[in-house]
């Protein structure tokens, strides 16, 4: 399929087209508006089940949002998503219900190397600090760069920016403001981030809000600490363990401290590493594909039914 970011009737036709060709049992729409719009038009056209999907707080904010949400009201015939419903605004909880929805979690691949010792890379000082993510509003970036910049008379740390995003230019400037050119690195986008978080101490994430906070699950399966904003996504993630140190989203003195909390004890850290290995085999790659594959046969024998939820297919664990 042809990439566009713009809605665009031709990607109903390469949709038809694809459907006519492969002859799918389910249609599964996964992000973004431009493609899952026209994709559960398309399987609705060819009277082919579709799953809609999504990852972050659902919310008419965004200008196809609400085209979004109507078609998925007319045609998905079901929902998957790994957002709490809790987390989205009325209309798409209603959504949620309505299609019986499920919640499946990602999966992570766990790292064979984190879980021996000897193999992790740990730094008396300074401290490494990874961030990595989109550079925008919702990930809180002013916060972690006045942090740096009190940090100077706190403890030795150093800051590493994985990721692009609309503020970049605003990130250069705020770094040279501060004067942080010798303190934070950007380093742009990494493709192998798991590897590269193999060379820092510790992740450090003041997001405002989350969907599912992936680069959380991977940095807790590369061995890493975890310093995040104390926000019901990132608590979900990390459980009742003791992988993360968690802070004040809008204290800047709240971050400096759980960042000083980490720097001042190696063992501390090796602790928090040990606990986000065993917290993250909890989010298995094996059990996302079957939770999956329980709904896709779901889906093929109850598509026109009403007498029972997707969310009955789901075993004990949820997870």
């Amino acid at each position: 399929m042809r990439r566009r970011w713009k809605l665009d009737p031709l990607i109903l036709a390469d949709t038809l087209a694809a459907i006519d060709r492969f002859q799918p049992d389910v249609v599964h729409a996964w992000l973004p508006a431009v493609v899952t719009i026209p994709a559960m038009v398309a399987a609705r056209l060819r009277r082919v089940p579709v799953l809609f999907s999504y990852r972050t707080p659902m919310k008419n904010d965004a200008p196809l949002k609400p085209l979004e949400f109507m078609v998925a009201a007319g045609c998905a015939t079901g929902i998957i998503s790994n957002t709490e419903p809790a987390r989205c605004s009325r209309l798409y909880r209603w959504l949620y219900h309505r299609k019986r929805g499920l919640m499946i979690a990602n999966g992570v691949v766990a790292n064979s190397r984190a879980h021996d010792c000897s193999a992790r890379t740990v730094h008396e000082k300074p401290l490494q600090l990874l961030f990595a993510g989109r550079l925008s509003t919702e990930k809180n970036w002013p916060l972690l760069l006045q942090a740096m910049a009190q940090l100077v008379t706190r403890c030795d740390a150093r800051l590493t920016i994985c990721g692009r995003g609309e503020h970049q230019a605003q990130v250069e400037s705020r770094i040279a403001e501060l004067d942080l050119q010798d303190r934070v690195n950007l380093v742009g986008y990494q493709p192998d981030l798991r590897s590269a978080m193999e060379k820092y101490d510790s992740l450090v994430m003041p997001s405002l809000w989350e969907g599912m906070p992936n680069v959380v699950l991977e940095a807790m399966a590369a061995g890493l600490p975890c310093i995040l904003s104390d926000i019901p996504e990132h608590r979900t993630v990390c459980g009742s363990t003791n992988a993360a140190v968690f802070f004040d989203l809008t204290s800047t003195a709240s971050l400096v401290d759980a960042v000083c909390s980490v720097a001042g004890s190696v063992e501390r850290r090796l602790a928090m590493s040990d606990a986000g290995l065993k917290r993250s085999a909890e989010f298995s790659v094996s059990h996302m594909v079957a939770r999956h594959g329980e709904a896709y046969r779901w889906l093929l024998t109850n598509a026109n039914g009403k007498s029972k939820s997707l969310s009955r297919t789901r075993p004990a664990a949820e997870h």
